[in-house]
């Protein structure tokens, strides 16, 4: 977990997370550009990104990373499997197939 917090604070999908979190909160300043030019607005998020690294606790950095882990990771859904293999109530199997599985 905790590999996956420090890798994540550098990824592009973080980025991305903060700075919705941010245009949310309303942390970046409103001048009507933000719509029509995305390239600016991802510049303008770039300079409360930094700062944010420099403070872990900063709320909108908790909350990209909580967006990241839980939202699009399934971190907790991941744990309660890590928990279900390791009590016996999920089992794994190996299987070996000679063409692909298709699912769908």
């Amino acid at each position: 977990m905790k590999l996956a917090k420090g890798e994540l604070g550098h990824s592009v999908l973080f980025a991305a997370r903060f700075r919705e979190c941010v245009d949310r909160s309303l942390f970046l300043p409103q001048t009507g550009l933000e719509a029509g030019f995305p390239r600016q607005q991802r510049l303008w998020s770039l300079q409360p990104l930094a700062a944010a690294r420099t403070r872990l606790g900063f709320p909108l950095f908790l909350e990209s990373v909580r967006k990241c882990l839980q939202d699009v990771y399934g971190m907790p859904s991941f744990h309660r499997l890590m928990a279900d293999l390791q009590t016996g109530k999920v089992s794994l199997i190996q299987v070996s197939t000679q063409t692909p599985l298709c699912l769908g």
